[in-house]
């Protein structure tokens, strides 16, 4: 049978991720057609205190199957999530409906609000990749993938997307949807990719375990081979000094982006589905299904 899920086994019925808003909001997706947001904010009262943590829970009623991927604009006032009843929803920040936004034919698996938030980017099952504008209105459909889009991602400066498929390959686009490059060279599929902060590097997690570099004209200059199992989530540093990624092996790791070394691993009871980091805190984070903490890794000086 094939396997329909990027980032955890079909078997299990939960492939949850969990994104970010500027290292600072997470979102956690509950299956069974709930999206139950918590908002945590970190607020600093100084170099030499101590963080405060502030949560606001609220749940959101609406989708009629799985939710996959949830994301808050970079403003924090909308949230955008993806579900299996083959749907993008979006909301304002307290969970109220804002619209539905219909075209994809399959899962939903992955959703991002551009840098300015002025866009909306959706990877689906059903091969393609949807670009909307930020009240639903669809701008778009780039076609090129021959399989299940697993992972959607603007570059910082709002002017292009990359994606990466069970096809085995990673694809650029720019801000319109027209095609750029086809980043080939995997041979499992690519279950995770995002720019680094000065949008000159893509890094890509896939079943093949191994996590890939590349610049940005799709050029790859280095390959970090996991020993534990596929990589299911990577990201940069704020500095991309580094870059985290986390595997099927339940570990958390970080890298190197000069080196191409290891510099700092953690393994988790739990199996870690998604892996985001920390500016605050100055560390990366590996996420459960249930979007609890199972790993922590501090960030170098």
């Amino acid at each position: 049978m094939r396997r329909r899920v990027g980032l955890v086994d079909l078997s299990r019925r939960a492939a949850i991720a969990v994104d970010a808003l500027n290292d600072a909001h997470m979102a956690e997706m509950v299956m069974r057609s709930e999206l139950h947001v918590q908002q945590r904010q970190w607020l600093w009262r100084g170099p030499a205190s101590s963080a405060m943590l502030t949560a606001l829970e609220v749940n959101i009623k609406g989708h009629t199957d799985y939710v996959r991927s949830v994301a808050f604009s970079p403003d924090g006032s909308k949230i955008v999530s993806g579900s299996d009843d083959n749907t993008v929803r979006l909301w304002d920040a307290a969970g109220t409906p804002i619209s539905i936004l219909k075209g994809h034919t399959n899962w939903v698996t992955s959703v991002a609000f551009s840098p300015d938030g002025s866009k909306i980017v959706s990877g689906s099952d059903d091969h393609t990749i949807r670009l909307w504008d930020a009240a639903g209105t669809l701008i778009s459909t780039l076609k090129g993938h021959t399989d299940m889009v697993n992972s959607v991602s603007f570059s910082p400066d709002g002017s292009k997307i990359v994606s990466g498929s069970n096809d085995n390959t990673i694809r650029l686009w720019d801000a319109a949807g027209n095609p750029i490059s086809i980043l080939k060279g995997r041979t499992g599929w690519v279950n995770s990719v995002a720019f680094s902060p000065d949008g000159n590097k893509i890094v890509s997690g896939s079943d093949d375990c191994t996590v890939r570099l590349w610049d940005a004209a799709g050029t790859p200059f280095s390959t970090l081979e996991e020993p534990t199992g596929s990589v299911l989530s990577v990201a940069f540093s704020p500095d991309g000094r580094y870059l985290g990624s986390s595997s099927s092996g339940r570990v958390l790791r970080l890298w190197s982006v000069a080196t191409g070394v290891a510099v700092a691993e953690t393994r988790s009871h739990e199996e870690i589905v998604k892996m985001r980091v920390d500016a605050g805190k100055r560390c990366i984070v590996g996420l459960t299904s249930t979007g609890d903490v199972a790993a922590r890794l501090e960030l170098p000086q």
